[in-house]
């Protein structure tokens, strides 16, 4: 008896692990993430050198004139980089 209460027990304890990962990974991929950066150069194409998280991307600011150093506010919506902007 007992060894089929531990066994359910388990079960259960992995199945809130399964919902819990489901739930983390797509907070992580689907939520908009937002950074501090530092904006470092200018391109000829209109964007922008920013780096945040120790990575250096190209990006087009929303409706600003930064200059180099600025610190920025960096916005990735639905985790897709493609898609991200700074202001």
């Amino acid at each position: 008896m007992a060894d089929n209460i531990q066994k359910q027990s388990s079960a259960v304890n992995k199945l809130i692990q399964g919902i819990y990962k489901m739930l983390d990974d797509y907070c992580k991929n689907y939520s908009t993430m937002i950074y501090s950066g530092i904006v470092l150069s200018s391109n000829a194409d209109g964007t922008w050198n920013v780096q945040y998280n120790g990575e250096v991307h190209a990006m087009k600011p929303y409706k600003t004139s930064p200059t180099v150093g600025e610190m920025v506010k960096i916005f990735i919506p639905n985790g897709n980089q493609n898609l991200s902007f700074f202001m």
